[in-house]
């Protein structure tokens, strides 16, 4: 073959890769614009800013709108009040339709802030999600589910004009009398640590999640009679509030040893209360 044969040769190898791999970068952006706008977010974030400060000009017997709770794959989507009045841990009214309740001493962003809701309709051994008569906390309940648990995992707060997001890390069954001596107002990072061992420790799950001292904490709290009048009676989630270089992802959630106990309540091979 000549010199010349060669060089058009070589031109229209070169021409003919460029074509295909012009293809190939256009056929993997294709599929991955698809990819991207068919794939839904595993938590939106839909800002309760607007509704809060609306809630924040009602007072209501005695409590006030300070913040504003939304749990992903529940009915909870409400405002939380604080007392007007010191000393009210037992004066928070049943009859106020959707709302739950913070024991803190003021209206100000804390490092760790413990909600509390009643659950009035959702007490048996085999709770129900998203009942047309939940209006509290009743749907916390949901999370006693597995697939529940790893298809909802953010917590999302509202308050001081911000929305803050949090990845769940715990979900613990934890006697009322430890709920009722958690401290209010900002954490030390000795107190973080404790707590986030605490929770840990009573949680059904194991969350893919890295929390320390250093991370603040929400944590939504309600009270169960999963397994009877006596013994643990109230349940909580616990979140870990999102980094500022951190994603949303789809983290890993497991059954470890302490579900087994659920597990035998939801079989009726436990003592429970209907």
């Amino acid at each position: 073959m000549s010199k010349k044969k060669k060089r058009k040769v070589l031109k229209y190898e070169r021409c003919l890769l460029l074509v295909i791999g012009f293809l190939i970068v256009s056929l993997v952006v294709l599929l991955s614009l698809s990819f991207m706008k068919n794939k839904d977010p595993i938590f939106k974030v839909e800002s309760r800013v607007s509704q809060l400060q609306e809630e924040m000009n009602k007072e209501t017997q005695g409590f006030v709108n300070m913040s504003w709770l939304k749990v992903q794959g529940t009915n909870i989507d409400l405002p939380i009040v604080r007392s007007l009045v010191k000393d009210s841990s037992e004066k928070y009214p049943v009859q106020i339709e959707k709302f739950g309740w913070t024991m803190e001493p003021d209206d100000n962003y804390h490092n760790v802030v413990n909600l509390m809701g009643h659950n009035i309709f959702n007490l048996s051994a085999n709770p129900m999600i998203s009942e047309d008569s939940f209006h509290r906390f009743e749907d916390v309940m949901a999370f006693v589910y597995e697939d529940f648990a790893k298809d909802n995992k953010y917590i999302q707060y509202t308050i001081d004009g911000e929305d803050y997001i949090y990845k769940i890390f715990a979900a613990s069954f934890v006697y009322p009398l430890d709920v009722e001596l958690l401290p209010t107002g900002d954490y030390t990072e000795s107190q973080v640590k404790d707590y986030i061992k605490f929770v840990k420790e009573n949680s059904i799950y194991d969350y893919d999640v890295s929390v320390n001292s250093n991370d603040d904490l929400v944590a939504v709290i309600t009270c169960t009679r999963m397994f009877g009048t006596d013994g643990t009676s109230d349940f909580m989630i616990v979140g870990r509030r999102v980094h500022d270089d951190e994603v949303l992802d789809n983290y890993k959630v497991s059954k470890n040893d302490n579900y087994k106990r659920v597990e035998k309540v939801m079989k009726g091979d436990d003592v429970n209360e209907e």
